[in-house]
């Protein structure tokens, strides 16, 4: 029986497909094992994986930076929204410009709020204690909830 049964803790999150949905932020989407990761996870439908335009348009940039090629950007593109066509959010114009949160992410809370996603995946660096062995800084995934700002 594949019927999904959606745990009561998240029912005040699951839309019509059963799972709750999550915003994944460039920073989610750039590495490719933690990308793999989240999306495999996604498409076995643990969640329902959301981005927006501004956020695949940082993706880009951030990889052709980091001297990805145009081919594998276009690829990696293509391969998201083949893979997840209803991931794409397009938010109002202008309401970013409301947020009161930094500038850098307002964009990120706009697709959260446009999309009704109360959980969003970000990757922030945490300073590792001194003489640590891995090295000064320490990459941890974050999953936000409650978008309020």
């Amino acid at each position: 029986d594949n019927t999904r049964v959606t745990p009561a803790l998240f029912t005040n999150v699951v839309g019509a497909s059963g799972v709750f949905p999550v915003l994944l932020d460039t920073c989610a989407l750039f590495g490719p094992v933690l990308r793999d990761v989240l999306l495999e996870a996604a498409f076995d439908g643990m969640y329902r994986p959301h981005w927006s335009h501004e956020i695949l348009a940082e993706l880009e940039r951030n990889l052709r930076a980091k001297g990805k090629s145009d081919a594998y950007i276009n690829r990696l593109g293509q391969e998201l929204r083949n893979a997840f066509p209803d991931a794409i959010i397009s938010f109002p114009s202008g309401l970013e410009l409301g947020l009161t949160c930094d500038r850098k992410d307002r964009h990120v809370l706009a697709a959260a709020i446009t999309g009704q996603c109360s959980q969003s995946a970000s990757i922030f660096t945490a300073q590792a204690g001194r003489g640590a062995r891995w090295g000064s800084s320490l990459p941890l995934l974050m999953v936000k909830t409650g978008m309020n700002g």
